[in-house]
């Protein structure tokens, strides 16, 4: 499906044109900036991202700070959410990789003495727009060492009419029928119940597919035996 049939079936749905009709200029403009101005607010939504990306970094010795994003430290698209993060260790035989803690900001500005060195076992994302910043500590000690990042991104904005959308299955229905429903009010029409109906149908699916469960722990120091690894926190 391209952005153009996107935006002719979305708008067939609410009778806004007829079923053999083309789109205008000024209706394919409208629908496509509406379309991108979903997919953005989709993205936001971490349900409706169907993908996590891995990705990672070399880090300098004594330097606990990096940029992420385009032409950043670590070139690539922005992330949305940082779900989870390791440091791989190449100075062993095999590598080692061990999760870090991404913590909030009033658990970074707890650390007092942040100047030193070591293996990383805290992360502090700022989130910051165009680039955000990945804080660490320790800061890294050795160039050995190599951040892991495993995050969601947004979706792919629909660059021009005949762009091809690729998304897994059901999300061509679930774009039509809710992008029917943003657009219902420029054109004056009162969506059917059948189609407010069939857009939370087809959005939810796609969030319930997308749900990964987070199965509970407890932390080790409260379980008896075994020992405790000071690096992860963990057994």
């Amino acid at each position: 499906m391209t952005g153009r049939e996107l935006i002719t079936a979305a708008l067939r749905k609410i009778g806004a044109i007829a079923s053999s009709e083309a789109l205008s200029a000024d209706e394919a403009t409208d629908g496509l900036a509406e379309a991108n101005r979903m997919l953005g607010s989709w993205s936001a939504d971490g349900l409706m991202i169907h993908y996590k990306v891995r990705e990672t970094l070399v880090l300098t010795a004594s330097d606990g700070s990096y940029t992420v994003g385009s032409s950043g430290n670590l070139n690539t698209t922005r992330p949305v959410k940082i779900v989870s993060a390791s440091i791989l260790d190449t100075s062993q035989t095999p590598n080692v990789e061990r999760p870090i803690r991404v913590i909030s900001l009033a658990e970074w500005v707890r650390i007092a003495a942040k100047d030193v060195n070591g293996l990383p076992y805290f992360m502090y994302p700022d989130m910051a727009f165009p680039l955000l910043t990945v804080n660490l500590y320790p800061r890294p000690s050795s160039t050995a060492y190599t951040l892991v990042l495993w995050s969601e991104k947004a979706l792919t904005e629909i660059a021009t009419l005949d762009t091809s959308i690729s998304l897994p299955p059901g999300y061509d229905d679930a774009l039509i029928h809710n992008l029917a429903i943003r657009l219902a009010p420029e054109y004056g029409k009162a969506p059917s119940e059948a189609l407010y109906k069939l857009a939370e149908e087809t959005k939810s699916n796609l969030m319930r597919q997308n749900i990964r469960p987070t199965y509970l722990t407890c932390d080790s120091a409260l379980v008896s035996g075994g020992a405790f690894d000071i690096y992860t926190g963990g057994q």
